[in-house]
């Protein structure tokens, strides 16, 4: 219902929204503004306020997800059965049921009125069905077999399921909020995260390092893997983590006194059931000098070590630290 913008007779719904449709039924509330598009924009932004809903974080959130589901899922996605949560929770715009019926124009101040309302019986139900297909979903992210589920892939689908399931506290707040009850057995994002981080303890990685000096680069990246939660162990396990240590004299200073060594790494971290290459890590050709063979081994080991734990950058080269690679690298695959 559209009103005659000449019209100085003040509508009711301006003052008393209530007064106009029986608060029992619908959540009317209005908004005001320079234009009649402000004055819709802001009576929609204030249906968000009393529900203290960020749509715009809301809606990051649920791009996200989508993003995840499209880039980063492995085989066990079913894409048909994902693109359907994808439409559903996209169909957010704002918030759903919720619509301008009303405006107003105050031709003496030049100022206009919207009311936005929300029928909170139809709103609450399509939240309903929204909360029902994302405990779909969590059921089909999280039905796992122990070796699929003591996995990356399986960290990454908890870690999926915990996005749905914050959502679903989400929505069952604003049921909560239209006097009505949300479906029972909604569970925190939480709980899926917790999970995922006692998978990552269980997942048990093997460290084999070629022409290592006494277990001291082994010893470095044993302690960056377990950091970030891994169990380092020999017994069946899941992933590698290879590094192979080229050590060899240098001979293009014939002249020089000095004795010259030239250090080189190569390691990947493997998926040991596909074989697959996660992530490499490398470092070639750096020469160091000493008056002893001994002495310049030993600095090509003490400059391994700085770089893999601090990370080096010369000009025109740029090695990450390892542990700040793998932080990447797990964020990227999790993407939590």
């Amino acid at each position: 219902m559209f009103q005659n913008v000449m019209a100085q007779t003040v509508p009711s719904w301006v003052t008393n929204a209530d007064s106009f449709y029986d608060k029992s039924i619908y959540l009317a509330i209005s908004g005001v503004g320079t234009s009649r598009e402000m004055a819709e924009r802001n009576a929609l932004a204030n249906i968000a306020g009393f529900f203290e809903l960020s749509i715009d974080v809301e809606l990051i959130n649920i791009n996200e997800f989508q993003s995840v589901i499209r880039n980063n899922a492995s085989d066990w996605i079913e894409k048909s059965y994902m693109e359907n949560y994808i439409r559903t929770t996209s169909s957010i715009d704002l918030l759903l049921g919720v619509e301008v019926r009303e405006t107003w124009h105050d031709a003496r101040n030049n100022e206009f009125y919207a009311l936005a309302v929300m029928e909170k019986a139809r709103t609450a139900q399509v939240y309903r069905e929204i909360i029902h297909s994302n405990m779909a979903v969590i059921a089909f992210l999280t039905t796992m077999n122990q070796t699929e589920k003591n996995s990356l892939d399986g960290v990454m689908r908890y870690h999926l399921a915990a996005t749905a399931a914050d959502n679903n506290e989400t929505y069952g707040r604003i049921i909560r909020l239209l006097d009505e009850a949300p479906p029972e057995g909604i569970v925190s994002g939480t709980y899926y995260r917790l999970e995922a981080q006692n998978i990552m303890k269980a997942i048990p990685v093997r460290i084999n390092v070629q022409n290592d000096r006494a277990g001291r680069i082994q010893g470095i990246f044993a302690r960056i893997i377990s950091s970030h939660g891994f169990l380092i162990s020999g017994n069946n396990p899941r992933y590698e983590f290879n590094v192979n240590i080229s050590l060899s004299p240098v001979q293009d200073f014939p002249d020089s006194r000095m004795e010259w060594v030239r250090i080189s790494l190569d390691a990947n971290f493997i998926d040991i059931i596909t074989g697959t290459i996660l992530l490499p890590y490398n470092f070639y050709d750096r020469r160091f000098g000493h008056i002893t063979m001994a002495g310049a081994e030993n600095l090509a080991f003490q400059n391994a070590e700085n770089i893999i734990n601090n990370g080096l950058t010369e000009q025109n080269m740029e090695i990450p630290g390892f542990s700040d690679y793998f932080s990447v690298f797990l964020s990227n695959f999790i993407s939590e």
